[in-house]
């Protein structure tokens, strides 16, 4: 159940406990002093990767093609059907856009927006697409259905490869100058524009258009992508330089980061950890829940909790199955030092950590506990918001945690505050070490973290459930901790604040960081389960975006109106004033572009 989901259900729980939350404005609060962070431009640009097609197969092929020659801890790749394509904000959102095959005219404007307006980085596969942009351009159906065709495309002669039947040439083909073609592009939308055409292969296979801003559009005629009907002409060798031409094209003339093929890293035994008497009645629990063993076996994965004398005869670690050590201390994760830091009652005092994992969030909904933590250093199938793709790349904090919560109590009537409540105890602990009081971390809501007003770093997914009057939630959170792409992260920042402060605050370590994170999830809870949600919400706007901030709303009859923010209600929505001064709650669409570029005004 997700938490969009809760609302309705939260709502008929109201009548319950009768509660009067303080309203906190934000223009009420004092903002915190900040020395603001900044880094260049170039080095911010959002990670994502978005697929169109009208093809289920065209999609899983460019999906699967662009994980072997992309760097995978740099993108996320995120296919989009006809509608998000058409609503979702990504414009400003993508690295790069991919097409294959026909594009309906309805989305042309947009792709055309896309790369004249954004600079945006387009790739066409096979597409309709260079006709709309290279009108000197016309269609051919001469050859037959993904029939084998030979090219040259710089140091690689001679390569063969499939097409699709219509393929499209220069009208001029062989009259001119094919190294530097000019063709003006005249669109009633927008403003007359030139591109500068390049051929980059032999035949017109492979075309290169340059707006005079810097937008890119690669055509490609042959399938880079692969194609399960591969023609009976075409040596299945090639296959490996296709790869490579397509990593060229992506890095060359794109600028894309491209890296060797992903091999799925080694999995790696969980751990253990925390105080004595937690990990005990951690195991308790375990016994219990199991049947009395010392194995669960859930959605067909085993985690068999093991001690030292087993590893001998241990089953090696695999994505399906996890040993995890209840005696036995961990080479990577420090447990005096974290144990040092938390000062919790509940939250994090049972740990399990291990290097390399499938996902945190499988594991934690797989184990029992309340307040355990399950800590990760690399997920090979990181889990995001709406079930995208996590990056987790080396350096990240990844945790989550599962909380059990009362619904009859004030936070389990208020579960959307849930996510409000996890990224700010993320940002809150941080600058609360002596220090980092002026750190320039921020909050976009409802569950992104920032470096500054534009460079995201982190963000939240929450996942709950409900049985016999208790929520159990499960918070996961992924902080840039240590590495510095793909945006940045926050030991980049505090070097950063020492050199303009003069400071010589020492980095943030993995042990110390979630120490300081479930400590204040835990106070934070706290104050709110006690009828202190003014006082979260006053330290929820000192850290946020938002103040006084204009969007544009969508309205239950499919109009679209401004409005200013005022601050978020008793349940993590967004309060809003609309130009006639009329107040109301808005909640988001789900993208996972830009949640304020989604705002949906709920029905009344």
């Amino acid at each position: 159940m997700s938490y969009e989901q809760l609302r309705g259900f939260i709502q008929n729980l109201k009548s319950w406990i009768p509660l009067a939350f303080p309203v906190i404005a934000m223009d009420e609060v004092q903002r915190r002093q900040i020395i603001p962070y900044q880094k260049p431009p170039a080095s911010t640009k959002p990670p994502n990767v978005i697929v169109y097609s009208e093809s289920s197969e065209s999609i899983e092929n460019i999906k699967k093609t662009l994980s072997n020659v992309l760097n995978v801890q740099r993108y996320t790749i995120y296919p989009l059907n006809l509608s998000q394509m058409s609503t979702s904000p990504w414009l400003n959102q993508a690295s790069l856009v991919v097409v294959a095959g026909n594009v309906p005219a309805s989305l042309i404007p947009r792709l055309q927006t896309y790369v004249t307006q954004a600079n945006g980085k387009l790739l066409c596969i096979c597409s309709d697409l260079i006709q709309t942009f290279l009108p000197d351009f016309q269609a051919s159906e001469n050859v037959a259905d993904n029939s084998a065709t030979t090219f040259s495309y710089s140091t690689w002669k001679n390569i063969t490869l499939t097409r699709n039947a219509r393929t499209y040439w220069k009208k001029s083909h062989g009259d001119e100058d094919d190294s530097n073609l000019c063709d003006k592009i005249t669109n009633t939308t927008l403003n007359d524009y030139k591109l500068d055409v390049k051929v980059l292969s032999t035949d017109e296979s492979i075309l290169l258009a340059t707006t005079p801003q810097g937008g890119k559009m690669l055509f490609s005629q042959v399938h880079l992508e692969g194609s399960s009907k591969t023609s009976h002409h075409l040596d299945l060798t090639q296959d490996a330089t296709r790869l490579d031409i397509l990593k060229d094209l992506l890095s060359t003339h794109l600028g894309l980061q491209c890296g060797q093929v992903m091999v799925e890293p080694e999995y790696t035994p969980g751990y253990l950890l925390g105080t004595k008497q937690a990990k005990q009645d951690f195991l308790d629990l375990l016994k219990d829940d199991g049947g009395g063993g010392d194995a669960l076996k859930i959605d067909g994965n085993v985690y068999k909790f093991c001690k030292s004398k087993d590893t001998e005869r241990m089953e090696k670690p695999s994505s399906n199955f996890s040993p995890i050590f209840a005696d036995v201390e961990s080479d990577s994760f420090k447990e005096d030092v974290y144990l040092k830091h938390l000062k919790t009652q509940k939250i994090g005092k049972a740990l399990v950590h291990s290097k390399v994992m499938t996902s945190s969030m499988v594991w934690i909904n797989a184990l029992p506990g309340d307040g355990l933590a399950v800590v990760a250093y690399l997920q090979t199938r990181g889990v995001g918001r709406g079930g995208n793709t996590w990056l987790s790349p080396e350096g990240c904090a990844m945790y989550s945690v599962q909380l059990h919560i009362p619904l009859d109590s004030i936070l389990g009537q208020h579960l959307p505050l849930l996510q409000i409540i996890v990224t700010l105890a993320t940002v809150s602990g941080i600058c609360a070490k002596p220090g980092l009081e002026k750190l320039d971390l921020r909050l976009k809501w409802p569950n992104d973290i920032y470096a500054g007003s534009g460079i995201k770093i982190g963000g939240a997914v929450v996942t709950s459930s409900s049985m016999n009057g208790v929520a159990t939630c499960c918070p996961g959170v992924g902080v840039n901790l240590f590495n510095r792409e793909p945006t940045t992260c926050v030991n980049e920042m505090i070097d950063e604040l020492n050199r303009v402060a003069g400071t010589d605050v020492a980095p943030i370590s993995f042990e110390e960081y979630f120490a300081l994170t479930f400590t204040e999830m835990e106070r934070l809870i706290d104050m709110v389960q006690s009828g202190r949600l003014e006082e979260v919400l006053e330290l929820y706007y000192d850290f946020w975006l938002h103040s006084n901030a204009r969007v544009t709303v969508l309205t239950p009859d499919g109009t679209k109106k401004p409005a200013t923010i005022l601050g978020i209600d008793e349940y993590g929505y967004l309060r809003m004033k609309d130009d006639n001064g009329d107040e109301f709650v808005v909640e988001h669409d789900g993208n996972s572009f830009d949640m304020l570029s989604g705002l949906i005004a709920p029905k009344v």
